[in-house]
C-alpha cells in the first residue's frame, strides 16, 4: 500500500476487545497504524493501549522476560536473541504485556498509538480528534473503524482494496444497509438508532 493508512479507533471500556480486534486488523491489514482514542475508560482499556503502543513502537520480535526473583508484576520487553536492556515497569501486569506481546507479533511493522481524552466526550468527537491528530501525523489515507467487533477486519481489507487500485477514488463508505451488510446481536433501538 501506498498510502499511509491511519485506522481511528475510539474506545470506553473496549479493554476486552483490544486483543481480538487489534490482531484481526493488523493480520488482515499489513502496514496499517492504529490510532486508539480512548475517553478516560474505566476498565484500563487506556493502560492496555499504552502497553500495547509501547510493545509496538519500541522494537521488532520483542517478548515478555521476567527478571529472576522479581515479583509478578516486575516484567519487560527484551528483544530476542540480543542482549538488550530489559525495561521493567512495576505499575504494568504480566498478563497486559503478554497481551502487548502477542499483538506485536502480528503487526508485521505496524504501529499503535493513543490518545487520551479526559473523559467519555462522545464517538463523534473522539473520530474528530483522532482525523485530526492522524493528518498532523503525515497520514494521507484516514479510516475509522470501531473496536467493539462490529466493524470487521476483512471488511476494512476490501474497502483498502477499493481505494489503492483506483486514482479517482476520495472516499470508500462501508454500510451495514448495503447487500450483504448485517447487524449482529443489536437490539431493536440500536438498530433503529443506526437507521
Amino acid at each position: 500500500m501506498t498510502d499511509r493508512v491511519c485506522v481511528v479507533m475510539p474506545t470506553y471500556n473496549e479493554r476486552d476487545n483490544l486483543e481480538p480486534t487489534l490482531t484481526g486488523v493488523f493480520v488482515q491489514n499489513p502496514g496499517v497504524d492504529v490510532l486508539i482514542v480512548d475517553d478516560a475508560s474505566p476498565d484500563g482499556t487506556g493502560t492496555l493501549a499504552d502497553v500495547i503502543s509501547k510493545a509496538t513502537n519500541m522494537a521488532p520480535q520483542l517478548s515478555v522476560r521476567v527478571k529472576p526473583g522479581a515479583q509478578p508484576s516486575d516484567v519487560g520487553f527484551e528483544r530476542d536473541g540480543k542482549n538488550a536492556k530489559v525495561l521493567y515497569d512495576a505499575h504494568v501486569s504480566t498478563p497486559d504485556l503478554k497481551i502487548a506481546n502477542r499483538i506485536n507479533g502480528c503487526t508485521m511493522d505496524s504501529r499503535v498509538f493513543v490518545l487520551h481524552r479526559k473523559g467519555k466526550l462522545g464517538l463523534g468527537s473522539a473520530y474528530v480528534d483522532g482525523f485530526t491528530w492522524a493528518l498532523g501525523h503525515g497520514y494521507t489515507l484516514i479510516c475509522e473503524m470501531d473496536m467493539d467487533g462490529s466493524h470487521r477486519p476483512d471488511d476494512l481489507k476490501r474497502m483498502l482494496d477499493r481505494i489503492e487500485g483506483n486514482a479517482n477514488i476520495d472516499l470508500v463508505v462501508g454500510s451495514r444497509r448495503v447487500p450483504g451488510g448485517t447487524t449482529e446481536n443489536w437490539p431493536w433501538y440500536r438498530d433503529l438508532i443506526s437507521r
